[in-house]
């Protein structure tokens, strides 16, 4: 099994090296201690560098991730932050150039595939994708930073082009 799932590695990667636009409806949990918040909304990728958060709910917000940028904009503020180069917000990042220089570990469980990357970037130390067995559509995304946050996406009504 495991070496079915080694095969895929290359499959999952040209999948997401194809794509050039994905929007999809989200459920955000973010957790840290006690704390949780949680927020729906709408994203929107565009190859190659740019991720979009719509935030409706608890708040109306933006959260913009370009090449080495993250803008928010809250209300009438808009708030732009350069990241560190090797944070890699970038989910597609990690599901093509990633799978090779992480410490990747994945898992079939019934129709889905778990991916586990360990991450040394200075943001996440832990990565978790699932996807769709099939199609290798990408269904959810846990990660875990070094500040003791843990986030995890739900996406419904994915489109992929």
């Amino acid at each position: 099994m495991i070496f079915l799932l080694i095969s895929q590695i290359s499959e999952i990667q040209n999948k997401y090296l194809k794509i050039k636009y994905l929007k999809a409806d989200f459920t955000q949990t973010i957790k840290q201690g006690e704390n949780t918040i949680t927020q729906k909304g709408y994203l929107e990728y565009k190859s190659p560098n740019e991720l979009k958060f719509y935030i409706k709910e608890p708040q109306e917000q933006q959260i913009i991730f370009k090449d080495s940028f993250m803008i928010t904009i809250f209300g009438k503020d808009t708030f732009k932050r350069t990241l560190p180069q090797n944070s890699m917000f970038n989910p597609y990042y990690f599901l093509t150039d990633g799978i090779k220089f992480y410490k990747s570990e994945l898992k079939k469980i019934n129709n889905k595939i778990q991916i586990d990357l360990s991450a040394d970037t200075l943001f996440y130390q832990k990565i978790q994708f699932i996807l769709e067995a099939n199609t290798y559509k990408l269904l959810k995304i846990k990660a875990f930073d070094n500040a003791g946050f843990e986030y995890e996406v739900n996406l419904s009504n994915i489109i992929e082009k």
